[in-house]
């Protein structure tokens, strides 16, 4: 019978972390957003972003440029990410103000 002898990771080996390159695919792009919507689902957060475009009438028009799908887990980490940002933002620049009634708007969306 051989023993197998089971070894330990050295404090070196905790020490370690894992190393990323990021590189941008021929995909990427970049859109800029003058409105979003957020909407759920049990398996799925989607978030909706374009611009608010001017119209020929009264009608407001959201022009969808990109949908981005999160799983709630990712969904909750980049939530963790934003308000990190906004918090180092607000120390460096300042508040920012917010619309008061940006949530309270009420649209018909056909």
């Amino acid at each position: 019978m051989t023993n197998i002898k089971e070894e330990k990771p050295s404090e070196d080996q905790h020490k370690k972390r894992a190393t990323f390159k990021r590189v941008q695919s021929d995909k990427h792009r970049l859109y800029y957003a003058s409105n979003t919507q957020v909407k759920g689902s049990f398996f799925d957060i989607r978030v909706i972003a374009g611009e608010i475009v001017p119209s020929d009438n009264d009608e407001a028009v959201f022009r969808e440029d990109v949908s981005v799908v999160f799983s709630p887990q990712h969904a909750k980490a980049v939530l963790g990410l934003l308000k990190q940002q906004i918090t180092d933002y607000e120390k460096k620049y300042g508040d920012i103000p917010t619309l008061k009634n940006a949530l309270a708007i009420n649209v018909d969306v056909q």
